[in-house]
């Protein structure tokens, strides 16, 4: 999460994380508004590990993409990526790889955004998302992270999309519908922001039990 002036820019890790945890998130909250008076934890060897092997999965599945011969657009380290993924889309490039996407109070950048055919307000086309995970099966989260960013594209293309993929780290592929999910998202969602909204530094939620 990010504070610009006197609002506030969420991701869709950031609402992973209150799904997982109210107090963590909430301590998220709490280190922006006084970055003084708590630190987080140094990340740990092994989340260091992960997090590398994860960006390996991803870069692989951007060549194996490529090494087929698709159209791709490399946003990753644009000065305006919001900008260009925009235009991007507008004229209707096939996969853009590391596109911003942003409404309302959440933003964030996606893995792949990917067209697929179906009217939306670019014409007879629109976008999908699609995203790398190391694990080897999928997990919950995966899909409320993806649902988040399907309704980013749906303020942009006017069209929620019907189906996001996930990229398994055995590199398989599994698809899911997006309306199974986007109730239960918007209804996570809609309790994140209750909970930014009414941010008490002097009440916090209760720690979990191991």
């Amino acid at each position: 999460m990010r504070k610009l002036s006197e609002s506030y820019i969420y991701s869709p890790s950031d609402l992973i994380t209150f799904m997982e945890s109210e107090y963590v998130s909430w301590m998220d909250r709490f280190h922006l508004e006084f970055p003084d008076a708590a630190q987080p934890d140094e990340e740990k060897g092994e989340d260091r590990v992960v997090r590398a092997r994860g960006e390996e999965h991803e870069r692989a599945f951007f060549k194996e993409l490529a090494g087929a011969g698709h159209d791709i657009l490399n946003l990753k380290g644009a000065k305006d990526p919001l900008t260009a993924t925009l235009q991007a889309m507008r004229t209707g490039r096939e996969i853009i790889y590391q596109g911003a996407l942003a409404l309302g109070s959440f933003a964030g950048i996606a893995d792949f955004l990917v067209r697929v055919e179906g009217a939306s307000a670019f014409g007879d086309y629109h976008y999908e998302v699609w995203d790398t995970k190391l694990a080897r099966k999928p997990k919950p989260y995966f899909i409320i992270q993806l649902c988040c960013y399907a309704e980013m594209l749906a303020g942009i293309q006017q069209r929620l999309p019907k189906e996001v993929e996930v990229v398994l780290g055995t590199n398989e592929r599994r698809r899911f519908r997006t309306e199974d999910y986007f109730y239960y998202y918007r209804s996570l969602k809609l309790a994140f922001l209750e909970r930014q909204a009414g941010f008490d530094r002097d009440d916090p939620p209760d720690i979990p039990a191991p």
